[in-house]
């Protein structure tokens, strides 16, 4: 496990062995799968998981075997400015030459709600995305899934 945050404030969230991101402010946490052509590679089942700092800094970088490369997710802190608070940044990068769709999974949560490239959690603004997910689904109280990305696999 390892913490990400900013300089000279308390740690924002711990990053687990397979991704996960748990937030240290809230009661759910942020898991990730990645769909590929062949299947759903969801990194608490897959062998293949690889962390590691990016240089040393406080950057984790966590890779995932999938069909001709990786799906790679970076995990960083950012300071805030004017209003912001400080934030938790997560990046997906597609390191491989066929297309795949991310799903972001909230884990823990009582209520959900998408309102076009924001995810609300509990309320609050817990995710901004670069653009709209193409769809999202709940499954019970317990976990709410947003589906991003595009292009190839399942739901792409």
């Amino acid at each position: 496990m390892t913490f990400v945050g900013v300089l000279d404030e308390p740690p924002l969230a711990r990053v687990d062995a397979h991704g996960a991101v748990a937030f240290l402010d809230a009661t759910w946490s942020l898991d990730w799968w990645i769909g590929g052509d062949d299947r759903w590679y969801v990194p608490r089942r897959e062998s293949t998981i690889r962390q590691t700092l990016v240089d040393d800094r406080p950057v984790v970088r966590t890779a995932m075997r999938v069909p001709g490369g990786d799906a790679v997710l970076y995990a960083y802190g950012i300071a805030g400015s004017g209003s912001a608070e400080p934030a938790v940044v997560i990046e997906m990068e597609n390191d491989s030459p066929a297309p795949f769709v991310v799903a972001f999974v909230a884990r823990e949560v009582q209520s959900i709600a998408v309102e076009g490239s924001v995810v609300r959690v509990e309320g609050r603004a817990a995710m901004v995305m670069p653009r709209a997910a193409g769809r999202w689904g709940r499954r019970t109280r317990r976990w709410a899934g947003v589906v991003g990305g595009g292009g190839g696999g399942p739901g792409g």
